[in-house]
């Protein structure tokens, strides 16, 4: 799907509309995830702002939470 829609904004566009007649859109949440991050991975040059994590974020609330990291040091040994 990356390959073919790349960041093409009028096939992501389809793409999403297909999304949105989905009965339930928390039942592919996941999955919906998953396409925005490996768009964010794959695509070279691809932000948080282009089209794509944009409405994805927007439609269906779609974040990323990053887990604080812990400032415990850790000794060697």
């Amino acid at each position: 799907m990356l390959d073919i829609n790349g960041k093409d904004e009028s096939k992501w566009q389809d793409f999403l509309k297909v999304a949105d007649s989905q009965n339930s859109p928390e039942a592919i949440e996941g999955f919906l995830l998953a396409v925005k991050d490996c768009y964010l991975d794959k695509i070279p040059g691809a932000k948080d702002t282009d089209f794509l994590p944009k409405e994805m974020t927007s439609r269906y609330n779609i974040t990323i939470a990053v887990p604080p990291q812990s400032s415990q040091a850790v000794s060697p040994g």
